[in-house]
């Protein structure tokens, strides 16, 4: 809560710098790659049947702030209301949610 911040802004920072560090650890995958997911995944979305055409968002299967990486095997496209959806699950976790 906004409270919780102004009383403890030495925690907050430290949680943003980790935050920070964590997604600049991640990088962003070449091209080529997401080019290799989009046929792998029939231009479907990884996580539902809607064909993803241009408008996609690149996944982590798990996400970096539990310990995920930009590995090509760590990733999935996902149209953007999975994707927004999923947040912080993991792919399984995503999955057996909307099963």
């Amino acid at each position: 809560s906004l409270a919780w911040h102004r009383r403890h802004p030495e925690k907050r920072r430290g949680y943003d710098l980790l935050k920070h560090e964590k997604r600049k650890v991640a990088g962003v995958p070449p091209p080529h790659v997401v080019r290799r997911l989009f046929w792998f995944q029939h231009g479907m979305c990884a996580y539902c049947p809607a064909e993803l055409g241009a408008a996609y968002h690149l996944d982590h299967r798990t996400p970096i702030v539990r310990g995920g990486t930009s590995d090509p095997s760590n990733l999935a496209l996902a149209c953007a209301p999975c994707n927004l959806r999923k947040h912080v699950m993991t792919a399984d976790e995503f999955l057996a949610r909307i099963a």
